[in-house]
């Protein structure tokens, strides 16, 4: 794996906005870690790419302290934090990018760990109908804002 760009994230419900030289064609794996300041909400993270908000067919597989599904085709849905809680988190997702096929799949796996004794885990999976190459990656929060850091890496065969 090639590190293709990593940043540190404070205060914003944008962790990241990388743009990239476009990728058409293998896997990036993208790694978030943090805290979230809830604001007395749940929140709900996404990664969106080249700047789209439609396009998506995604779901989660929800459990822990509770246990659920949920969809969603803003972006690739990969979790959210629950009970309104403050929480730590982590992300790792993995995007297949083939300039012959006509989506783009992702699958990952966020943890939040609420307060002392509080978890939701997530499996994530979902596509986004598009021909483009990858020239954007945005992970972001609807709400909220969040401290941390990111890392993405371009798998090179």
């Amino acid at each position: 794996m090639q590190l293709i760009r990593n940043s540190s994230f404070l205060n914003t419900p944008s962790i990241l906005n990388f743009d990239l030289s476009p990728i058409s064609d293998g896997f990036l794996k993208i790694y978030v870690s943090g805290e979230l300041a809830a604001q007395a909400a749940d929140r709900r993270l996404f990664i969106c790419l080249n700047g789209h908000n439609t396009g998506y067919k995604s779901f989660t597989l929800m459990n822990g302290d509770s246990s659920a599904g949920e969809w969603s085709n803003y972006g690739f849905y990969v979790g959210r934090n629950g009970w309104h809680l403050d929480s730590s988190f982590s992300l790792e997702f993995t995007l297949a990018v083939a300039s012959s096929a006509q989506k783009i799949t992702g699958n990952g796996l966020t943890t939040f760990a609420h307060g002392d004794d509080r978890i939701l885990g997530y499996e994530s999976h979902g596509f986004f109908t598009t021909k483009e190459a990858i020239s954007n990656i945005q992970v972001l929060f609807d709400g909220g804002v969040a401290s941390g850091q990111c890392a993405i890496y371009q798998i090179v065969h």
